[in-house]
């Protein structure tokens, strides 16, 4: 009996996955200087990856994802600079693939230098705007092509237009147009009548 719960737990024990991934935390920031280009962005979406390991490895999960909020006041036409800055380690760059909202035209994470990749989100080309950045999150997905990988946080960083402001309460309504022009062809009147 003993010897079949031992076999019991090594069996639970091997069919748990081996890494174990939480689910990332998210801090959003202004006016957040960036070591990288020296630049102050007016928004910052901070996501702490919690160092996940993926990778081509046995009983490694070869790809993860995570979401950036946007700020709530953004105009989705008026992004007028936007990065994304992928801290990762042990990246050796053979095949892993990066996606940002659909779109697999990015390069993969570098390792040239401690690992850290950043890719410019300002132009993207053959894309429309609005469909990249009107439904209030960048979505990113790493695909490993490492045996592993390690994510440790992301930061997506942006400048933007704000949506107009759609506050149509100093605009006069039309029968207070009205109104006012009753009262001035009655003003109108009373000053006939006494001349």
């Amino acid at each position: 009996m003993k010897n079949l719960i031992r076999v019991a737990i090594v069996i639970m024990v091997l069919s748990l996955p081996s890494v174990i991934m939480a689910a990332p935390f998210e801090t959003t920031y202004t006016n957040f200087w960036f070591w990288g280009d020296f630049h102050t962005y007016m928004y910052a979406s901070h996501v702490d990856l919690d160092n996940t390991w993926i990778g081509t490895g046995p009983r490694m999960e070869e790809s993860f994802s995570w979401t950036h909020n946007l700020p709530g006041e953004l105009n989705p036409m008026g992004v007028t600079r936007a990065a994304l800055y992928i801290d990762a380690e042990f990246v050796n760059s053979s095949g892993n693939t990066i996606e940002v909202n659909g779109l697999m035209q990015w390069d993969p994470l570098n390792h040239a230098w401690l690992d850290n990749t950043v890719y410019d989100l300002s132009n993207i080309a053959d894309v429309d705007q609005l469909d990249f950045w009107g439904d209030g999150t960048v979505d990113v997905s790493v695909f490993a092509g490492e045996w592993n990988l390690r994510l440790d946080h992301s930061i997506l960083m942006m400048d933007y237009r704000p949506m107009p402001n759609n506050d149509f309460s100093s605009v006069p309504e039309p029968a207070s147009i009205a109104l006012l022009g009753l009262g001035l062809v009655g003003i109108g009147f009373m000053r006939r009548k006494k001349s």
